[in-house]
């Protein structure tokens, strides 16, 4: 299994989520439901687990839009719609393509980082209430 398939507009926050305080300015094209990091220079860039500071996840892309366009970052969300197809009790990390993520741990790939991003409560819904989870340690 590879990463798994999204849907932008199938990505829904639940009435319990909780955003960034602060709109950030995407420093490149992010599609709503992406799980993304804020770097240095407080711009919102895609995630992926190829070094601990891409791999720090923030959240997920509340909404879409180019470099230069803001948003908020959903950092945590009991009932997150994630716009996957997932099977309840998987377990989803973050993967080694830029704003995506799988429920195989196993395709995380040798020397990356591990970011658990939540657990599958349901077909559509992920439990994201600890909000990402970095190991900073690498895959063997």
């Amino acid at each position: 299994m590879a990463a798994l398939a999204q849907t932008a507009g199938s990505f829904v926050p639940s009435a319990g989520a909780l955003f960034t305080n602060l709109r950030y300015v995407f420093g490149a094209t992010v599609l709503a439901g992406q799980p993304c990091y804020v770097d240095a220079n407080n711009l919102i860039q895609l995630a992926l687990n190829d070094t601990v500071a891409h791999a720090a996840v923030t959240g997920f892309a509340e909404l879409g839009g180019s470099a230069g366009q803001s948003s908020r970052l959903v950092i945590s969300d009991p009932n997150l719609v994630l716009g996957s197809t997932m099977v309840i009790g998987d377990t989803i990390y973050l993967f080694s393509t830029a704003g995506t993520f799988t429920k195989t741990a196993s395709d995380l790939g040798t020397g990356k980082v591990t970011t658990l991003l939540g657990t599958a409560k349901s077909t559509t819904v992920l439990n994201f209430t600890a909000g990402p989870i970095t190991a900073g340690t690498l895959t063997p």
